[in-house]
């Protein structure tokens, strides 16, 4: 450049050949972390097992209370609607309170065990497949396993025990595994 030329703000023109071709606008930077979706263990899911059971112990109690003559067969009556009370509580404590599921915009969490905590995760956008599977008492009470198969190494089937809503929970996975995959294809156009 010579001495005292005169200095322009605008660029150069170029030539429609020299031209960087437009593309389409970026996916934009990578979304932040969100909690989407939270579940555990619903007590409905005990379907008709639970309902058998709880027929079962009222006739119990009432065999044990009205028709059984002798008191220490009463007694047996009320040990063994006792012992089948709290066989069930349990079973609903351990599978309602020792595993919980966590859905993110990115990840799958599932928290394990109560004082020793396991928590793994599978990326969304391994997710490969998902699928309901449901006996006729969970869907007629609206509740049912997701099967969530992965190329992840550590959960290849992870079966989302139990919960409400399980095609609500089935639709928002695909959504997220196919908006993650979008992205990634597109990043990798570039």
């Amino acid at each position: 450049m010579a001495c005292g030329a005169r200095l322009s703000a605008s660029p150069e023109p170029q030539s429609p050949s020299s031209s960087i071709p437009a593309s389409p606008a970026p996916a934009g930077p990578p979304e932040s972390e969100r909690d989407i979706w939270r579940g555990a263990f619903a007590l409905r899911a005990m379907g008709l097992q639970g309902a058998g059971l709880a027929a079962l112990l009222i006739v119990l109690l009432y065999v044990g209370i009205s028709v059984l003559p002798n008191p220490t067969f009463r007694w047996i009556a009320l040990v063994l609607y006792l012992a089948l009370l709290s066989t069930s509580a349990c079973y609903y404590l351990r599978e309602r309170f020792t595993v919980s599921y966590r859905l993110t915009s990115q990840r799958l969490f599932v928290d394990r065990g109560i004082l020793r905590r396991r928590t793994s995760e599978i990326e969304l956008f391994r997710v490969d497949d998902v699928e309901v599977l449901q006996n006729l008492a969970q869907r007629l009470l609206g509740v049912g396993n997701v099967v969530v198969t992965s190329s992840d190494r550590s959960d290849r089937n992870l079966t989302i025990r139990g919960i409400q809503d399980p095609f609500q929970v089935k639709e928002i996975l695909r959504e997220r595994t196919r908006a993650l995959r979008q992205r990634a294809l597109y990043v990798d156009s570039i």
